[in-house]
């Protein structure tokens, strides 16, 4: 066959043109037409609430009804106002079981340290933890020689439990200064020291559940200030042994009670020298004057602590 002329071949390109330009108005007729699915409405999260706003919400529970028997959304009655709490109290209640039947570990979700903080917490504002955690108070001493008496809560178990814990901690290791690494007692420790400090500092009053807490610790022997109260236990146990109030430093009984006292008379002089001491805080002259630590005078001598509070006082 003959090769098309060159005017018939511009002809025929001029028809593919048209052709294909049609077909794309057609094809945009047709996607303007088709139905597209609507976007997706975002729902916002919700803001996650904090163990310390809920206990705030237990709070005012307690203010509005009396109590803390916190209906659970299984329990709560039509017209109940359980203030959003309801399925918090029901693991709340499951956490304070499992953490007396030892079904709690030290990590993950099921942290023992973390839940025993928030039962601690909860326990002091008088949590009503189900048919084995009451909140009837009353008073209460121990059978116990030598042990401190305080206004108890009967039912205050996880208070207990700690205090045996302390106990048990003093008997593997001779001290009671819990470093706050330890994987029972590391969060209770630190949360005492941190009450310890707050009464210390008269920003934030205490409740008296928290000042009954501090003073039982307290005379129970807890180091809230960590080796300056080991070393000052020592001395208390030192002078009921030997009646004296003077550490010798040659020929002590205990080569680091020796160097400890030698230390606080060091740091006691620079204070009667008019000198700063890091050292002897006002707290730690308080302790030493009252335990009747010798500074240096004779061993009969026991000065106020108030003398050494006013000298320290004046150097600050």
């Amino acid at each position: 066959a003959k090769p098309a002329s060159k005017r018939k071949r511009k002809q025929a390109a001029a028809n593919d043109s048209e052709i294909g330009e049609e077909g794309n108005a057609n094809d945009s007729a047709y996607e303007s037409d088709e139905w597209t699915p609507p976007e997706k409405e975002v729902t916002p999260q919700k803001k996650k609430i904090t163990f310390e706003e809920r206990v705030k919400l237990c709070q005012a529970f307690k203010v509005n009804n009396g109590h803390l028997n916190i209906p659970t959304s299984k329990s709560k009655a039509k017209g109940d106002d359980d203030y959003g709490l309801g399925k918090w109290v029901e693991t709340i209640r499951r956490n304070y079981r499992a953490f007396f039947n030892g079904e709690l570990v030290n990590k993950g979700r099921n942290n023992k340290q973390v839940i025993g903080y928030q039962l601690e917490v909860l326990e002091e504002i008088g949590f009503d933890f189900g048919s084995s955690g009451g909140n009837e108070e009353a008073e209460g001493t121990s059978s116990e020689k030598g042990t401190p008496t305080q206004k108890v809560n009967v039912t205050r178990r996880v208070w207990e439990y700690r205090v045996a814990q302390c106990r048990q901690f003093k008997v593997e290791n001779g001290h009671m200064n819990i470093h706050h690494s330890d994987q029972e007692l590391g969060n209770f420790a630190s949360r005492m020291r941190a009450l310890y400090n707050r009464r210390l500092e008269g920003k934030e009053p205490l409740t008296q559940v928290e000042k009954d807490t501090v003073r039982y610790l307290d005379e129970l022997g807890f180091a809230f200030d960590g080796k300056f109260d080991v070393n000052l236990q020592k001395f208390i146990e030192f002078k009921q042994r030997t009646g004296e109030s003077k550490v010798p430093i040659k020929n002590a009984p205990d080569k680091r009670l020796g160097t400890w006292a030698a230390h606080v008379r060091q740091e006691n002089n620079k204070l009667n020298r008019g000198e700063k001491s890091d050292y002897l805080t006002a707290d730690r002259l308080r302790k030493l004057a009252t335990a009747g630590f010798a500074f240096g005078e004779k061993a009969q001598r026991e000065t106020p602590w108030e003398e050494y509070y006013d000298k320290l006082s004046a150097y600050r």
